[in-house]
This record gives C-alpha cells, structure tokens and sequence, in this order.
C-alpha cells in the first residue's frame, strides 16, 4: 500500500480529519494574541506549502528534515501506537520539490523564535 493511501486509510479508520497538531496550528484556535501575531502567518504559508505538495504539515516537517544533507535519522516522538504508525508512514513520504524546499528555507529565515519562545515560556493565565 502507498504510504499516501495508509495515512489515508489510517484516518479514516481513526476518524481523524486534522490532527491535534494541525488543528492546534490553525492561527483561529492559538488564543494566545501575541503568539498569534508571530506565528500565523508563517503556518499560514507551510499550510500553502503542504496544499501544493499533498502533504500534512507534520508530513512536509518531516520529509523536509529527512532531506536534509548530512540527516542520517530522524527521531520522533509519540504519545501512543497510533502516533508512532503514523510517524512511520511519514518516514517513507516523497521527497518535497526543489520550490517548496526553497520556499521553506526562505520562511525558517524569517521565524523569530527567540519571541516565540520567550511567549511559550510565560506563565498560562
């Protein structure tokens, strides 16, 4: 079976549309106003990407890094058996276009993560 079609199957089977990440990661549901100004727009264009590229975005993430020259493994965490099968068939997705990697580069450029994680890092109300 391709490894498309398992996750596909696999969702179904689950009935999971969107992952719990992939919906954490819609700019609507981040409440946090000032972590939604750093981040939306960027999860915006990886969610263009992974459109363009039929991929989740957990999928484009990995496959990204996979691809990476002098990557030699990947080492992914799960919380239970379902994560771990689906992290496995993300391992064997298609390697992403020369644009799209170079589209990525050019966001990762542009990510500020020392503000994103100095606000991950205040107290939750």
């Amino acid at each position: 079976m391709e490894t498309n079609s398992f996750v596909s199957t696999y969702r179904k089977r689950a009935g999971v549309v969107q992952s719990n990440v992939e919906q954490k990661l819609e700019p609507e549901n981040i409440e946090n106003v000032q972590l939604k100004e750093l981040v939306a727009e960027n999860i915006i264009q990886l969610q263009e990407i992974a459109r363009i590229e039929k991929m989740s975005i957990a999928q484009l993430a990995i496959s990204f890094i996979r691809d990476l020259d002098g990557v030699a493994s990947l080492v992914l965490g799960a919380d239970n058996e379902n994560q771990v099968i689906e992290n496995l068939s993300y391992i064997n997705s298609p390697s992403i276009s020369i644009e799209s990697r170079n589209r990525l580069h050019k966001i990762a450029e542009n990510i500020k993560i020392v503000e994103i994680m100095q606000e991950l890092a205040k107290p939750k109300k």
